[in-house]
């Protein structure tokens, strides 16, 4: 979901010589030279989400300790999660609708879909409609349960994986 810290996380990463970290997002602006807010706005969420689905699969040389932070939507279309599942580790980061809407007033995230007059029934839709390709990831973490425990418990769920495929 949008808000929950999927950034956030990839960053703590970084400078970690073992995992090699990509922002999809970031991905997808270098190589088109236009904001996601500015592709969304000049050719439509259908051409994003088809442009978001071709990048994805461009990273084809993922590695089991290949970091990649997706936009909340990518698991939702063109079976993008079936291919997230197959390619590699799938990690869900789960908060409730409601700590979401308090990290997009309390950090003011602004978002390309997002309308600020009714943001808590834009992430209550999104949420409820979202949820199922979600819920299909490999593993969740609980944001709220373990905000402070997020980068460790990836970086444990990385090495397991390394380990059991390496």
């Amino acid at each position: 979901m949008p808000g929950i810290g999927k950034s956030y996380a990839i960053s703590q990463f970084e400078n970690q010589s073992k995992i090699e970290c990509i922002d999809l997002d970031t991905s997808i602006e270098s190589s088109y030279h236009l904001t996601v807010p500015q592709i969304i706005h000049d050719k439509g969420i259908e051409f994003f989400r088809l442009y978001e689905a071709i990048t994805l699969r461009k990273l084809n040389k993922l590695t089991n300790t290949t970091l990649v932070a997706c936009g909340g939507g990518t698991p939702c279309f063109h079976d993008n999660i079936s291919w997230i599942n197959r390619s590699g580790i799938s990690i869900y980061l789960h908060g409730s609708p409601e700590y979401l809407l308090q990290n997009y007033t309390q950090h003011q995230i602004k978002r390309p879909l997002s309308n600020d007059k009714d943001l808590d029934q834009y992430i209550s839709k999104l949420y409820h409609y979202r949820i199922e390709y979600y819920q299909q990831a490999h593993f969740t973490i609980d944001v709220e349960k373990n905000s402070d425990n997020i980068k460790n418990i990836i970086n444990n769920i990385i090495v397991d994986n390394s380990a059991n495929n390496g």
